[in-house]
């Protein structure tokens, strides 16, 4: 249902809403290509509070530009700003929006054609692609002020976060990231499901599990040797489709020195490196998923059954992982971290959200394994 609506101007570019704590949605900002302005409104009425033209001079040469497009526009979670970039002049403009009445803004000048951008793993620097200048700015959202400008060479692709399918001509290893980010929606999870759900059930399931249980070996043993198996399978797919991966992108586009999506350059050597770190997070991730799916697999005795709740799991946590409005649960998901692997791809890796998503793996890993123990060691086995 609709509960407000209004025009801001043509070819609206970006919308936010304020971050800072104390003022979350209170205020909306939209920017426009035409007439070149932003506008600021109420949080829940859309009713407009603040109009203002982006016209003025460009960093370099300076020069009047009549037509400054607002393109993308950020939300500060440091201070009450909006972070609005004007795309022809150049210059990034932070918007302190805690006083409308007394209006203030501090105008940063970056380099020309600024379009789109995002935040770095901590949330205080902001990048932007000024792609036409070949030049990547980056602003330090705590401090207000431009913390770097990097030469890209060339034109930097737009995006909030690790274009791997736009770099992959630029290195044939890159191949091996975008395989990897295709398979860790469906297919990874749901071969991890299968021999998760196998794992016990499938035992089960053709009558040895009882046989198993007698020669002797103890349970405990039994559930720690399964999973073991599945994070050794984990690991072992995880591998397999980056080295595929790398081996076509090698033949289909060569090697050399890698760009890392912070703009600066390393050799081969650390580029074989980064991407095997990369594969190794990744397969650690699927095994907690695999250790969801041991759990799963002491409940029954029929391991297709098993294998689908597993890639039903798997779907829903991305699923509730979209929906801004369960931001709350979004860092408790399995999946949720998953993406961090593009993380090592920057310089210096950036560590936080890598660590957490292997905190969360970790502790997926520990309470669906103990919850397995718990049901398995006190369960019936007939067959």
């Amino acid at each position: 249902e609709t509960v407000a609506e209004i025009k801001i101007g043509l070819e609206a570019r970006s919308v936010e809403t304020s971050k800072y704590k104390g003022y979350e949605d209170k205020l909306a900002i939209a920017g426009a290509y035409w007439p070149p302005q932003y506008t600021i409104m109420d949080g829940d009425t859309l009713k407009p509070l603040k109009v203002v033209g982006t016209r003025g001079t460009t960093v370099d040469p300076q020069e009047y530009h009549p037509e400054p497009r607002v393109a993308s526009i950020v939300a500060s979670r440091f201070k009450p700003e909006f972070i609005v970039n004007a795309k022809e002049t150049g210059k990034i403009i932070l918007v302190n929006y805690s006083d409308l009445k007394n209006f203030s803004t501090t105008t940063i000048d970056a380099a020309r054609f600024l379009h789109d951008g995002g935040f770095d793993s901590t949330g205080r620097y902001f990048l932007v692609a000024a792609n036409a200048s070949n030049k990547v700015a980056v602003v330090d959202t705590k401090e207000g002020k431009l913390a770097a400008l990097i030469d890209v060479g060339k034109t930097p692709h737009p995006g909030r976060g690790p274009d791997f399918f736009a770099s992959i001509t630029s290195n044939g290893l890159f191949v091996a990231l975008a395989a990897l980010t295709i398979e860790l929606g469906l297919f990874l999870p749901l071969a991890v499901g299968t021999i998760a759900g196998d794992s016990v059930a499938g035992e089960a399931n053709i009558g040895t599990l009882r046989y198993l249980l007698t020669v002797p070996v103890g349970r405990t043993r039994l559930l720690a040797v399964k999973f073991a198996a599945i994070v050794i399978f984990s690991m072992v797919a995880t591998m397999w489709v980056s080295l595929v991966g790398a081996a076509a992108g090698l033949v289909l586009f060569g090697g050399g020195e890698m760009t890392l999506v912070s703009g600066s350059q390393i050799g081969m050597g650390q580029a074989v490196l980064r991407v095997l770190m990369a594969t190794i997070y990744l397969g650690l991730c699927f095994a907690s998923l695999g250790a969801i799916g041991l759990f799963i697999s002491t409940l029954t005795e029929q391991p297709i059954g098993a294998t689908i709740s597993v890639v039903v799991i798997n779907v829903m946590s991305f699923i509730l992982d979209s929906i801004p409005q369960l931001s709350w649960l979004h860092e408790w998901l399995p999946t949720h971290w998953w993406m961090s692997f593009g993380d090592v791809l920057r310089d210096p890796i950036a560590w936080g959200d890598i660590t957490r998503g292997l905190l969360t793996a970790a502790g997926y890993a520990l309470v669906f394994w103990l919850a397995a123990w718990a049901r398995f060691s006190s369960k019936d086995v007939t067959s």
